[in-house]
Protein backbone atom coordinates (compact mmCIF):
# COMPACT_ATOMS: atom_id res chain seq x y z
CA UNK A 1 0.00 0.00 0.00
CA UNK A 2 1.45 3.45 -1.01
CA UNK A 3 2.18 5.81 2.06
CA UNK A 4 -0.12 8.90 1.75
CA UNK A 5 2.54 12.41 1.67
CA UNK A 6 2.64 14.52 5.07
CA UNK A 7 0.00 16.71 4.30
CA UNK A 8 0.34 20.54 4.26
CA UNK A 9 -0.09 22.92 7.32
CA UNK A 10 -3.42 23.75 8.20
CA UNK A 11 -4.77 26.98 9.73
CA UNK A 12 -8.14 26.44 11.83
CA UNK A 13 -9.86 29.46 13.16
CA UNK A 14 -12.15 29.18 15.87
CA UNK A 15 -14.70 31.76 17.42
CA UNK A 16 -16.19 30.87 20.56
CA UNK A 17 -18.78 33.21 22.45
CA UNK A 18 -18.01 33.03 26.49
CA UNK A 19 -19.61 33.93 29.22
CA UNK A 20 -17.96 32.70 32.22
CA UNK A 21 -16.19 35.37 34.27
CA UNK A 22 -17.53 38.29 32.54
CA UNK A 23 -18.79 40.88 34.98
CA UNK A 24 -22.28 42.91 33.89
CA UNK A 25 -21.27 46.76 34.03
CA UNK A 26 -21.86 49.01 36.34
CA UNK A 27 -24.62 51.60 36.98
CA UNK A 28 -23.34 54.49 37.08
CA UNK A 29 -25.17 57.78 38.60
CA UNK A 30 -24.94 60.20 34.96
CA UNK A 31 -26.46 63.57 36.38
CA UNK A 32 -29.36 65.25 37.35
CA UNK A 33 -32.20 67.96 36.60
CA UNK A 34 -31.92 71.22 39.21
CA UNK A 35 -34.71 69.84 42.33
CA UNK A 36 -36.92 72.63 43.54
CA UNK A 37 -39.84 73.85 45.59
CA UNK A 38 -43.12 73.81 43.95
CA UNK A 39 -45.87 75.87 45.00
CA UNK A 40 -48.48 75.21 42.01
CA UNK A 41 -48.74 72.45 39.14
CA UNK A 42 -47.70 71.56 36.84
CA UNK A 43 -43.82 72.14 37.66
CA UNK A 44 -40.97 72.32 35.15
CA UNK A 45 -37.56 70.29 36.36
CA UNK A 46 -35.09 71.57 33.95
CA UNK A 47 -31.54 71.12 33.89
CA UNK A 48 -30.98 67.76 32.65
CA UNK A 49 -29.19 65.83 29.12
CA UNK A 50 -29.58 62.77 27.95
CA UNK A 51 -27.07 60.51 25.70
CA UNK A 52 -26.20 56.80 25.58
CA UNK A 53 -28.15 53.87 26.09
CA UNK A 54 -29.51 51.51 29.02
CA UNK A 55 -30.17 54.40 30.88
CA UNK A 56 -33.19 54.81 33.45
CA UNK A 57 -34.55 58.68 34.45
CA UNK A 58 -35.68 58.10 37.98
CA UNK A 59 -38.15 61.20 39.14
CA UNK A 60 -38.44 61.85 43.12
CA UNK A 61 -41.64 64.03 44.64
CA UNK A 62 -42.30 64.59 48.12
CA UNK A 63 -45.49 66.04 48.39
CA UNK A 64 -47.04 67.43 51.60
CA UNK A 65 -50.75 69.09 53.29
CA UNK A 66 -51.41 70.86 55.71
CA UNK A 67 -54.90 71.70 57.05
CA UNK A 68 -58.20 70.24 56.31
CA UNK A 69 -57.40 70.01 52.62
CA UNK A 70 -57.38 67.34 49.44
CA UNK A 71 -54.09 65.36 49.71
CA UNK A 72 -51.90 66.20 46.64
CA UNK A 73 -51.05 62.81 44.95
CA UNK A 74 -48.68 63.44 41.69
CA UNK A 75 -51.04 62.35 38.52
CA UNK A 76 -48.30 61.93 35.77
CA UNK A 77 -44.59 62.84 34.93
CA UNK A 78 -43.27 63.63 31.59
CA UNK A 79 -40.03 63.83 29.73
CA UNK A 80 -40.12 65.58 26.15
CA UNK A 81 -43.66 64.77 26.54
CA UNK A 82 -43.93 60.90 27.00
CA UNK A 83 -45.28 59.32 30.13
CA UNK A 84 -43.28 57.63 33.32
CA UNK A 85 -44.82 55.12 35.16
CA UNK A 86 -45.11 55.26 39.14
CA UNK A 87 -42.99 52.90 40.74
CA UNK A 88 -43.93 53.14 44.15
CA UNK A 89 -44.80 55.60 47.25
CA UNK A 90 -46.22 56.11 50.32
CA UNK A 91 -47.78 59.02 52.56
CA UNK A 92 -48.46 59.29 56.22
CA UNK A 93 -50.85 61.20 57.61
CA UNK A 94 -51.55 62.76 61.73
CA UNK A 95 -54.40 64.45 63.15
CA UNK A 96 -58.23 64.48 63.17
CA UNK A 97 -58.92 64.44 60.40
CA UNK A 98 -55.62 64.19 59.14
CA UNK A 99 -54.60 67.34 58.52
CA UNK A 100 -51.10 66.96 57.78
CA UNK A 101 -49.12 64.51 55.31
CA UNK A 102 -45.72 63.75 53.97
CA UNK A 103 -46.42 61.46 50.76
CA UNK A 104 -43.04 60.58 48.30
CA UNK A 105 -43.79 59.20 45.37
CA UNK A 106 -40.81 57.46 42.43
CA UNK A 107 -41.21 57.45 39.31
CA UNK A 108 -38.98 56.20 35.98
CA UNK A 109 -38.85 56.23 32.71
CA UNK A 110 -36.49 53.78 30.77
CA UNK A 111 -34.30 54.81 28.20
CA UNK A 112 -35.44 58.11 27.53
CA UNK A 113 -35.32 60.15 24.70
CA UNK A 114 -31.95 61.81 23.94
CA UNK A 115 -31.77 65.70 24.22
CA UNK A 116 -31.71 67.99 27.12
CA UNK A 117 -35.69 68.32 27.79
CA UNK A 118 -38.12 69.17 30.70
CA UNK A 119 -39.59 66.68 33.33
CA UNK A 120 -42.97 67.94 33.94
CA UNK A 121 -44.42 66.97 37.37
CA UNK A 122 -48.22 67.44 37.10
CA UNK A 123 -50.08 66.95 40.69
CA UNK A 124 -53.80 66.16 41.82
CA UNK A 125 -55.73 67.55 45.18
CA UNK A 126 -54.79 70.38 46.88
CA UNK A 127 -51.16 71.75 45.99
CA UNK A 128 -49.28 73.79 48.74
CA UNK A 129 -45.91 72.87 48.10
CA UNK A 130 -44.40 70.04 46.76
CA UNK A 131 -40.16 68.85 46.04
CA UNK A 132 -39.49 67.29 43.06
CA UNK A 133 -35.90 66.29 41.43
CA UNK A 134 -35.16 64.11 38.53
CA UNK A 135 -31.77 62.19 38.39
CA UNK A 136 -29.96 59.90 35.27
CA UNK A 137 -28.23 56.48 35.83
CA UNK A 138 -26.65 54.41 33.23
CA UNK A 139 -26.29 50.55 32.10
CA UNK A 140 -29.37 50.15 33.87
CA UNK A 141 -31.22 47.05 32.76
CA UNK A 142 -34.73 47.26 35.28
CA UNK A 143 -35.58 48.05 38.34
CA UNK A 144 -35.93 46.06 41.31
CA UNK A 145 -38.84 45.89 44.19
CA UNK A 146 -39.10 49.25 46.33
CA UNK A 147 -39.30 49.38 49.88
CA UNK A 148 -40.89 51.94 51.40
CA UNK A 149 -42.18 52.73 55.10
CA UNK A 150 -44.03 55.42 56.60
CA UNK A 151 -43.97 57.37 60.68
CA UNK A 152 -47.81 58.79 61.10
CA UNK A 153 -47.56 59.33 64.66
CA UNK A 154 -43.90 61.35 64.57
CA UNK A 155 -42.18 58.83 66.95
CA UNK A 156 -39.05 58.70 65.20
CA UNK A 157 -36.44 61.09 64.27
CA UNK A 158 -35.10 58.67 61.12
CA UNK A 159 -36.33 56.05 58.26
CA UNK A 160 -34.76 53.01 57.05
CA UNK A 161 -35.62 50.47 54.36
CA UNK A 162 -33.84 46.96 53.11
CA UNK A 163 -33.05 47.03 49.52
CA UNK A 164 -31.79 44.27 47.36
CA UNK A 165 -29.00 45.64 45.26
CA UNK A 166 -27.15 42.95 43.10
CA UNK A 167 -23.04 43.30 42.20
CA UNK A 168 -23.04 46.46 40.66
CA UNK A 169 -26.26 47.65 40.62
CA UNK A 170 -27.40 51.00 42.98
CA UNK A 171 -30.41 51.75 44.56
CA UNK A 172 -32.55 55.20 44.55
CA UNK A 173 -34.37 56.75 47.50
CA UNK A 174 -37.05 59.49 48.44
CA UNK A 175 -37.85 61.31 51.79
CA UNK A 176 -40.99 63.23 52.63
CA UNK A 177 -40.97 64.85 56.06
CA UNK A 178 -43.84 67.51 57.54
CA UNK A 179 -43.69 68.62 61.09
CA UNK A 180 -45.48 71.79 62.84
CA UNK A 181 -41.85 72.94 63.57
CA UNK A 182 -39.06 73.42 61.46
CA UNK A 183 -36.82 70.56 60.28
CA UNK A 184 -33.91 69.77 58.31
CA UNK A 185 -33.25 67.10 56.91
CA UNK A 186 -29.55 65.19 57.49
CA UNK A 187 -27.13 64.64 55.79
CA UNK A 188 -27.33 60.56 54.19
CA UNK A 189 -25.13 58.16 55.30
CA UNK A 190 -21.24 57.60 53.87
CA UNK A 191 -22.61 54.86 51.82
CA UNK A 192 -25.39 57.28 49.91
CA UNK A 193 -24.86 60.63 47.90
CA UNK A 194 -27.02 63.19 48.42
CA UNK A 195 -28.88 64.23 45.39
CA UNK A 196 -31.22 67.18 46.37
CA UNK A 197 -32.40 68.20 50.01
CA UNK A 198 -34.78 71.01 50.09
CA UNK A 199 -36.40 71.75 53.27
CA UNK A 200 -38.89 74.93 53.96
CA UNK A 201 -40.46 75.77 57.13
CA UNK A 202 -42.03 72.78 58.29
CA UNK A 203 -41.48 70.28 55.35
CA UNK A 204 -38.46 68.78 53.64
CA UNK A 205 -37.82 65.96 50.54
CA UNK A 206 -34.49 64.81 49.90
CA UNK A 207 -33.07 62.42 47.66
CA UNK A 208 -30.02 60.06 47.46
CA UNK A 209 -28.39 57.16 45.38
CA UNK A 210 -25.63 54.53 46.46
CA UNK A 211 -24.02 51.59 44.94
CA UNK A 212 -24.40 48.05 46.16
CA UNK A 213 -25.77 48.52 50.20
CA UNK A 214 -28.67 46.16 51.88
CA UNK A 215 -29.86 48.85 53.63
CA UNK A 216 -30.55 52.86 53.05
CA UNK A 217 -31.89 55.24 55.68
CA UNK A 218 -31.92 58.90 56.29
CA UNK A 219 -32.90 61.44 59.33
CA UNK A 220 -33.97 64.80 60.26
CA UNK A 221 -33.48 67.15 63.25
CA UNK A 222 -37.07 67.24 64.37
CA UNK A 223 -38.35 64.04 66.06
CA UNK A 224 -41.80 64.93 66.22
CA UNK A 225 -42.66 64.55 61.97
CA UNK A 226 -44.43 62.67 60.20
CA UNK A 227 -42.64 60.85 57.65
CA UNK A 228 -42.76 58.55 54.32
CA UNK A 229 -39.32 57.11 52.81
CA UNK A 230 -38.63 54.49 50.27
CA UNK A 231 -35.84 53.02 48.25
CA UNK A 232 -35.98 51.28 44.49
CA UNK A 233 -32.52 48.84 43.49
CA UNK A 234 -31.39 49.39 39.95
CA UNK A 235 -30.17 46.19 37.87
CA UNK A 236 -27.04 46.46 36.30
CA UNK A 237 -27.09 45.70 31.83
CA UNK A 238 -25.90 42.00 31.19
CA UNK A 239 -22.62 41.37 30.21
CA UNK A 240 -21.50 42.26 26.96
CA UNK A 241 -20.53 39.53 24.59
CA UNK A 242 -16.86 38.72 23.70
CA UNK A 243 -15.24 36.71 21.10
CA UNK A 244 -12.27 34.31 21.56
CA UNK A 245 -10.67 33.56 18.34
CA UNK A 246 -8.26 30.45 18.48
CA UNK A 247 -5.82 30.22 15.56
CA UNK A 248 -3.84 26.87 15.05
CA UNK A 249 -2.23 24.42 13.11
CA UNK A 250 -2.48 20.63 12.17
CA UNK A 251 -0.09 18.37 10.72
CA UNK A 252 0.39 14.87 10.32
CA UNK A 253 2.78 12.95 12.56
CA UNK A 254 5.79 13.22 9.93
CA UNK A 255 5.39 16.40 8.98
CA UNK A 256 7.92 19.23 9.95
CA UNK A 257 4.96 21.84 10.74
CA UNK A 258 5.29 24.41 13.82
CA UNK A 259 3.70 22.89 17.18
CA UNK A 260 -0.10 24.29 17.35
CA UNK A 261 0.05 27.75 18.10
CA UNK A 262 -3.02 29.63 19.84
CA UNK A 263 -4.05 33.60 19.49
CA UNK A 264 -6.76 35.33 21.72
CA UNK A 265 -8.20 37.97 20.47
CA UNK A 266 -11.11 40.11 23.76
CA UNK A 267 -12.31 43.06 22.56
Amino acid sequence: MQRLKPMSRLLLFLTATLFAGMASAQVSYVGQATAANFTSSPATVSGLTVSGSATMLLVGVSLFRTGSTTSPTVSGITWNGTPLSLVCSNGASYGSPANNTARFEIWSLANPAAGSHDVVVTVSGTVTNFRAGAALFANVASLGTCNTVRDQDGSSSSASVSVSVPTSGAAFDTLAVNTQNSVTISAPPAAQTSLWNLSSGTSAGAASYAGVVTTMSRSWTNGTAISAYGAVPLKPAPPVRRSQTIIGSSKQPDSDASPVEVARLDP
